[in-house]
């Protein structure tokens, strides 16, 4: 490994140590030092790479945008090669966040954080791709429908699942009777049908929202109960499923 990647994979593993932690404690309840300690680097060698820990939110916060940025060219590929713009949007989604464990509940977080900026400049930063994502989806989607508002709703909903039932190690979403998968598979089923595109399909951690298994692909995670019914309820936040400590906490004085 050469120079620059070493100092990459560094950069690297500091942010997701300080990704873990604000997704554990809240960004107010993380220090630097904490940062710095989990990464096994000093607190200095932190604020070397990264100028300050607003720095390091912000940057956390920026692998959501670029995922997002990187989705329009495969979504216009999709178009112009006869594919089903709508599944793109889904199989793309679901299968970036089935490789981040900690960035949906850290931006979830952030986002109930009344205190926060980074809502408001997450919005301004997807904003320009949302709206070309926009006009490709609006000739495919259902007469009066509200393109903008369906994919805010279906970028949270899969935010909040990812956050709720965090995947293991194999990518499957947690919870009892495998249900992260089945409550996942219920939005996307609510999803298709809202966006015009039918509910027969399943979703596996190999291949996302798709309809044909890729070569050593689970099997399909089964869509049983649908959202807000008594079984599953509408969890409130502070449950220990998202957890809400830190959040509005002072900074102590070491976490400058």
């Amino acid at each position: 490994m050469g120079r620059s990647e070493e100092v990459e994979a560094l950069r690297q593993r500091i942010l997701g140590e300080a990704t873990r932690l604000f997704a554990e404690q809240g960004y107010d309840g993380t220090s630097l030092q904490q940062i710095a300690k989990a990464s096994g680097v000093s607190k200095a060698l932190v604020l070397y790479h990264f100028s300050s820990k607003e720095g390091l939110k912000h940057e956390a916060a920026s692998k959501l945008v670029r995922a997002w940025e990187s989705l329009l060219p495969r979504l216009m590929l999709s178009i112009t090669g006869g594919g089903d713009p709508i599944e793109t949007v889904l199989q793309e989604t679901l299968a970036f966040l089935r490789t981040e464990v900690h960035l949906p509940r850290f931006v979830l977080r952030e986002l109930i954080n009344a205190n926060s900026d980074l809502g408001e400049s997450l919005a301004q930063r997807v904003q320009p791709t949302t709206d070309l994502a926009v006009a490709t989806l609006q000739p495919d989607l259902p007469k009066g429908a509200d393109p903008a508002a369906i994919l805010t709703l279906v970028g949270i909903s899969a935010l909040s699942i990812h956050a709720l039932f965090p995947p293991d190690a194999d990518g499957m979403l947690k919870g009892p009777d495998d249900l992260g998968e089945r409550v996942l598979a219920e939005a996307v089923r609510v999803a298709r049908l809202a966006l015009g595109a039918g509910s027969s399909e399943t979703i596996s951690p190999d291949r996302g929202a798709s309809g044909a298994d890729s070569a050593g692909a689970g099997p399909s995670a089964p869509g049983t109960p649908a959202l807000g019914t008594p079984e599953l309820g509408t969890p409130e936040l502070g449950t220990p499923g998202l957890g809400t400590p830190g959040l509005g906490t002072p900074d102590q004085s070491s976490m400058e």
